[in-house]
C-alpha cells in the first residue's frame, strides 16, 4: 500500500485527470445515464475531461490504487484547509472532506485486503503525487479569502472530474462485484460532495 501513499497538501484533480492517461495505479460532459445500480437521486452531469487513451486495460488493483490516491489527496487538502480557511462554511466543508474520504479510503483498502486485490503503482499515481504536491504548494502560499475561494474551486472541479472518472473508467472496468458496490457507494458520496462544494461557493458569493 505504500506505493500509493503520498503527502500532497493540496488537490487539483481537474489538472491531474486532464493531463494524464486514465490508466490505473499499477506498475466529458457526461450525458449518458448513471451506471446500473445508481439511483436517480444521485444523477449528476460531470464536467468534461481531456481523456487520453489508456495505456492498458484497468484491473481491480489499479482501480483501488487510483481511488486510494485520490482519497489521500482529498484528506491532505482538507487538513490544509482546516489550518488555513477563514470562512466557517469552508472549514465545515473541509472537515467533512477529511472525515468522508478517510472513511472511503479505509473501506476500499479493507475491501482490497479481503478480496486479495494487490495495489500497484503506475504513471498515473506518480502524476497524482506530483500534481497534488504542486497544487498544495500553490494553496499553501495563499491565505484568507483567496485561499478559501481557491480551495473550494479546486474541490468542485476535482470532484466533478472524479465523478467522470468513476462513470467512464472505474465502474465499467471493475471485475469484483464487491469492488463495484463500493465504487457505487463512493459515487453517491462524490455527488454529495459536489453539492456541498457548490453551497460553500454560494456562501462566499461565488
Amino acid at each position: 500500500m505504500k506505493n500509493i501513499r503520498h503527502s500532497a497538501t493540496g488537490l487539483s484533480i481537474a489538472v491531474i485527470l486532464g493531463t494524464v492517461g486514465l490508466t490505473g495505479c499499477a506498475d466529458t460532459t457526461i450525458s449518458p445515464a448513471a451506471p446500473t445500480g445508481v439511483s436517480a437521486q444521485v444523477s449528476v452531469t460531470a464536467a468534461p475531461l481531456t481523456v487520453i487513451e489508456p495505456e492498458e486495460t484497468l484491473n481491480d488493483g489499479q482501480i483501488v490504487g487510483i481511488a486510494a490516491a485520490v482519497n489521500e489527496a482529498e484528506v491532505a487538502a482538507g487538513k490544509l484547509a482546516l489550518s488555513r480557511a477563514t470562512t466557517t462554511s469552508v472549514r465545515q466543508f473541509a472537515e467533512h472532506m477529511v472525515t468522508a474520504h478517510t472513511s472511503i479510503d479505509r473501506q476500499l483498502l479493507s475491501l482490497a485486503g479481503s478480496e486479495g486485490i494487490e495495489l500497484k503503482e503506475s504513471n498515473v499515481c506518480k502524476k497524482l503525487k506530483n500534481e497534488t504536491a504542486t497544487e498544495g504548494d500553490t494553496l499553501a502560499s495563499m491565505s484568507g479569502a483567496q485561499f478559501d475561494r481557491a480551495y473550494v474551486t479546486a474541490q468542485l472541479k476535482g470532484h466533478e472530474d472524479v465523478l467522470a472518472l468513476l462513470d467512464t473508467k472505474l465502474l465499467p472496468s471493475a471485475h469484483s462485484a464487491a469492488l463495484k458496490a463500493v465504487l457505487l457507494e463512493t459515487r453517491t458520496k462524490v455527488v454529495e460532495h459536489i453539492r456541498m462544494a457548490k453551497e460553500a461557493q454560494a456562501s462566499m458569493g461565488m
